[in-house]
């Protein structure tokens, strides 16, 4: 039976809440005023959610969620605020925090959040049989993740950072690889400072190993590390593919998840990631060049062989009226769509402040969508539709 531990002072709110266990089978409601209370039940029972109210200091909260990631990363974790302001989204990101709510949302809202906080939890028990930390794949390399296209602006830059954003929240060691080495965006779109890139990496390629690769990677706050592109495009010049399988390697056996954000061109360097993919995701747009595009890479990448990694079709600024429909494109790019993600001015507004936007706008429809893709992507298959247009 699952349960979700309320840590709040005020009994009128957690009472409400209290309402949630007529609305999933087996549910069960604990609620308790102090944080050192919540942990005393979880000594003896282990919830699916955890649901820090208003009253709790942040500082405690945030400690909380730290040592539940680490300790029992398939437990959900939701914070109550009376006010969300930029400072507080962004110590509940580092910490681990799955959602941030505020007291001023509708009750609706509030509960929306809890149960899909405890529905995740479900499929993490699912998966792997407990909501502890599992041990069984600790020693084996980590899953490789690449976001593909072949036409430039679909969006693979937006779609991989938020992707690896979102899963490092979700508890996953997640590197993001910037493989666009003459023009990549991933610094930028993360305000990352690019002080260490992979031309450096490459310079002591001769002695490189994992340990050493780690200083040359680029940690996000919400604990997402990255291995950037060059600063300078002449600097691409030196990196090679036997580099990059190498580099692809490394970064496996540091990492959960490596999220590969590729160039738009079948170059050596993106046949070399696609090489060490476990996943491919094709990205296109809802535009006639751009579902021609996607067709001939996919019928391409069936002829390199790569057809059972190609998961499926990633269908951006979807839901824009330009009389095509995602069944029309499906039938026209030969490929099943697994996630549409629709068109919003949130995702370049976002860009532009350097925020990935499931951080800047986290209840927004775009940011929900790239949410629920990037999750399913751990859920065995990374098949799942994810439709909101």
């Amino acid at each position: 039976m699952g349960l979700v531990i309320a840590v709040e002072e005020n009994r009128t709110l957690s009472g409400k809440l209290g309402s949630l266990v007529f609305k999933r089978p087996r549910m069960r409601f604990v609620d308790v005023v102090k944080v050192t209370e919540a942990k005393e039940v979880l000594a003896v029972d282990m919830p699916h959610v955890v649901l820090l109210g208003p009253s709790v200091p942040p500082a405690e909260g945030f400690d909380l969620a730290r040592q539940l990631g680490a300790e029992y990363p398939g437990i959900s974790t939701i914070l109550v605020a009376d006010e969300t302001s930029t400072e507080l989204l962004r110590g509940a990101l580092r910490a681990g925090v799955n959602d941030v709510v505020s007291c001023g949302d509708s009750q609706e809202n509030v509960e929306a959040a809890v149960l899909e906080a405890y529905d995740l939890a479900e499929a993490y028990l699912r998966q792997h049989g407990t909501l502890f930390a599992y041990a069984d794949d600790k020693d084996q390399p980590g899953k490789v993740v690449t976001i593909f296209g072949t036409k430039g602006g679909v969006g693979k830059s937006t779609v991989a950072s938020n992707m690896a954003v979102v899963l490092a929240r979700a508890g996953s060691k997640t590197i993001l690889l910037d493989l666009d080495l003459h023009f990549g965006d991933v610094a930028i779109m993360l305000q990352l400072p690019p002080e260490r890139t992979m031309h450096h990496a490459v310079q002591a390629f001769s002695g490189l190993d994992a340990e050493m690769l780690k200083g040359f990677l680029v940690e996000h706050e919400s604990g997402l590390n990255a291995l950037l592109a060059p600063v300078q495009p002449e600097e691409a010049e030196g990196i090679t593919s036997s580099h990059v399988a190498q580099l692809i390697s490394l970064l496996r056996q540091l990492a959960d998840y490596v999220v590969v954000d590729t160039p738009a061109s079948f170059s050596d360097i993106v046949l070399t990631a696609l090489d060490s993919s476990d996943r491919i995701y094709t990205i296109a747009t809802m535009d006639v060049p751009s579902i021609k595009n996607t067709r001939v890479s996919v019928q391409k990448l069936e002829q390199l062989g790569y057809g059972e990694r190609v998961k499926g079709l990633v269908l951006n600024r979807a839901g824009t009226k330009v009389g095509l429909t995602p069944s029309a494109v499906e039938k026209s790019a030969a490929c099943n769509i697994v996630a549409s993600i629709p068109s919003d001015r949130l995702v370049p507004r976002a860009i532009n402040k350097g925020v990935p936007v499931v951080v800047d706008a986290p209840r927004s429809a775009v940011a929900r969508s790239l949410e629920c893709f990037a999750r399913s992507v751990t859920n065995g298959n990374g098949e799942v539709r994810t439709d909101v247009a």
